[in-house]
């Protein structure tokens, strides 16, 4: 709270925060004694070990997360491990309320902005990142919107919204042919800004005139006259396009643009955070399971048994086909000499 109060400060590149600001990697003190990076901090001096860990969203570090212990030697590889799943949440959540701030000043409490993030902010799920886009634009009345993620293998619809009602396709051949997807996968994936089209008939320049033929083709079988193309985005890298479509000309308000601009950043963070979840739930799961195996393997003594069990366990733990265990005879006969 001192620290705080006095407005502290470090200078760049200074103690172990400035060092992990430069590195953008997690450093260990254990006896800050002996840690030629360690500032002796004179609010802190009965510290006697310390981690800093960088708060990094898509690749852009934000800030630092500083942890000391009155104790020697009191933080292992293990503890930096379960605090990078908690500097990534943290790193997510804080950006989220950035963006969210930002709107704040600029936008009343009853536009869809506000009531956006907080969907975004309490999503559990992909799907309800999926339906609150959706629902957010179907205020204006598009003939047609759907949302296409980038899988591991292959781009998919992820949800679609026609008539009013939601679907959500297993494959992306039940809205369109695998040649118009890739078009408007790898045209999303070339913007930085969301792409407005007014009226097909009259391309923009950013378009060429392969992409535009094929998104004409597109919009004869949807019959659509405007559409958006909006990138699903964290920093740099594109995680799905959204598409919108209109029958009719339509005229794109400033607020419906600069709506598209930020579902274009804030659905990206926000799907983020949830592979964050996802991922540190794995990873909390698998080891847990290798403690379980780890304490079964300790409680055997007849070896033909242990690597049985082994084998039967590590199966089940990786999902493996299949385990071949294979021990040397030479390393046998010297532990029996033994």
């Amino acid at each position: 709270r001192k620290m705080v109060a006095d407005g502290h400060q470090l200078r760049r590149g200074e103690g172990m925060v400035g060092w992990v600001i430069e590195n953008r990697q997690s450093r260990i003190a254990l006896d800050v004694g002996e840690d030629a990076v360690h500032f002796a901090n004179p609010n802190l001096p009965a510290t006697r070990s310390e981690v800093a860990l960088p708060l990094l969203v898509g690749g852009r570090l934000i800030g630092v997360l500083n942890v000391q212990s009155t104790e020697e030697r009191a933080f292992d590889q293990d503890d930096v491990r379960s605090l990078e799943s908690l500097t990534g949440q943290l790193a997510v959540a804080i950006e989220n309320a950035r963006r969210v701030s930002e709107e704040a000043a600029l936008l009343e409490a009853t536009s869809p902005f506000y009531r956006l993030a907080r969907r975004f902010a309490t999503a559990n799920t992909p799907r309800d990142v999926y339906v609150a886009i959706l629902d957010t634009v179907s205020e204006y009345m598009p003939q047609r919107a759907f949302i296409i993620m980038l899988g591991r293998d292959y781009p998919y619809i992820a949800a679609d919204l026609r008539a009013g009602q939601m679907h959500f396709p297993q494959t992306a051949s039940e809205l369109m042919d695998a040649e118009q997807l890739a078009v408007l996968v790898a045209l999303g994936q070339a913007l930085t800004l969301p792409l407005i089209i007014p009226d097909v008939a009259d391309p923009p320049d950013i378009v060429s005139r392969e992409q535009w033929a094929q998104l004409g083709l597109l919009a004869q079988r949807f019959e659509v006259r405007s559409a958006a193309l909006v990138p699903i985005r964290v920093e740099e890298r594109v995680l799905g396009v959204l598409f919108t479509s209109f029958r009719e000309r339509h005229g794109f308000s400033s607020a419906e643009e600069r709506l598209y601009r930020t579902l274009s950043d804030m659905s990206g963070v926000a799907l983020q955070r949830l592979q964050l979840v996802r991922d540190t739930q794995l990873r909390i799961e698998q080891e847990r399971r290798l403690r379980v195996f780890s304490d079964e393997m300790l409680g055997i003594m007849d070896l033909p048994t242990m690597v049985t069990q082994a084998a039967t366990a590590l199966r089940t733990l990786i999902d493996a086909d299949g385990v071949l265990v294979a021990l040397e005879q030479a390393a046998l006969t010297e532990e029996e000499g033994n």
